[in-house]
């Protein structure tokens, strides 16, 4: 039996950034930041909608990518 996330029928048309409230402790934020990481592999999506497992992945990477390397990065408010 599959599992993982489905893949959507297409994806957003551009990157918008959000703002995430976490619990105030080291391993509760590596836990989160582990799940982040999971949807950058192909292999933790289904295919449900249009989109590929791989066109997934590859969308959460650029994500992923963008996050640390624009200056935008992940930062405590």
């Amino acid at each position: 039996m599959a599992h993982g996330w489905l893949t959507p029928d297409n994806p957003a048309p551009a990157l918008k950034d959000y703002r995430v409230r976490l619990p105030d402790s080291d391993q509760l934020r590596a836990i989160f930041f582990g799940a982040f990481l999971l949807m950058c592999n192909e292999e933790n999506w289904q295919e449900f909608g249009t989109m590929t497992p791989a066109q997934a992945a590859s969308l959460f990477e650029q994500c992923w990518r963008d996050t640390y390397t624009t200056g935008t990065g992940i930062e405590e408010v």
